[in-house]
């Protein structure tokens, strides 16, 4: 979603796990099929994950510097052996194109529009 125009990263990890860490990585348009995504940035989330539950990567000591022209996935990782929360997928555009109140909302299939409710639908 977009917080007064940056993208922020929000999430509902919908159980006891906490939120470790948040992973961004370029999508796999122009790649090798045994290329793997390139990693943007991973950012450790701290006390950030139960009292937030958002991050805005613009903000942090390591923003990553996104080209409008490429696509990406970013992805709450739980601590613990749990599995990782859908990937959301995402252009620039696609973020800049959201309503007030809309997110993206990360699927096993890609990402759909939705609402912050949509998130805390476990």
């Amino acid at each position: 979603m977009s917080v007064d125009g940056d993208l922020a990263v929000v999430w509902d990890s919908c159980g006891d796990e906490d939120v470790a860490a948040v992973v961004m990585h370029g999508d796999r348009r122009g790649l090798d099929p045994d290329e793997e995504n390139p990693i943007i940035g991973t950012w450790e989330m701290g006390e950030r994950n139960r009292e937030e539950q958002a991050f805005v990567p613009g903000a942090a000591d390591d923003p990553p510097q996104l080209d409008p022209a490429k696509g990406y996935i970013v992805q709450a990782l739980p601590e613990g052996g749990v599995e990782n929360l859908p990937g959301v997928h995402f252009t620039l555009e696609d973020v800049a194109g959201l309503e007030p109140g809309e997110v993206l909302v990360g699927a096993e299939d890609g990402s759909f529009v939705g609402t912050w409710e949509d998130l805390t639908d476990c």
